[in-house]
């Protein structure tokens, strides 16, 4: 897609992170300095709204936050998780496949 002069954008590209270091402007002032330490920079660009909603380790089997999230067996959440115990042993434990969620939030089951 080519956008001409228009405010400079020449191309625009589906973005695979959530991290404004990873994006395209990101890269560009990779080295410059800044007031902020780079952390204040690299946060996350998702709205906190939908902070208890997973991004990674599983996958959602529809839209993300109106589905049901299967996570990945062998991740040890790092949250709310003093046994240590992987999902997989989370999920059997409860006899459960996965986690619906609606309109991002958990559904209790």
């Amino acid at each position: 897609m080519d956008f001409g002069e228009i405010s400079g954008i020449k191309e625009i590209k589906e973005m695979n992170s959530d991290r404004f270091a990873e994006c395209p402007i990101g890269k560009s002032v990779e080295g410059k300095e800044f007031d902020l330490s780079e952390i204040e920079y690299d946060k996350s660009l998702v709205k906190n709204v939908e902070k208890n909603c997973p991004l990674e380790h599983g996958r959602w089997d529809g839209e993300r936050g109106d589905s049901k999230w299967y996570p990945d067996p062998d991740y040890i959440p790092q949250k709310s998780n003093p046994e240590n115990k992987t999902w997989g042993e989370i999920l059997k434990k409860y006899r459960i496949d996965g986690i619906p969620f609606k309109d991002l939030s958990l559904i209790h089951i």
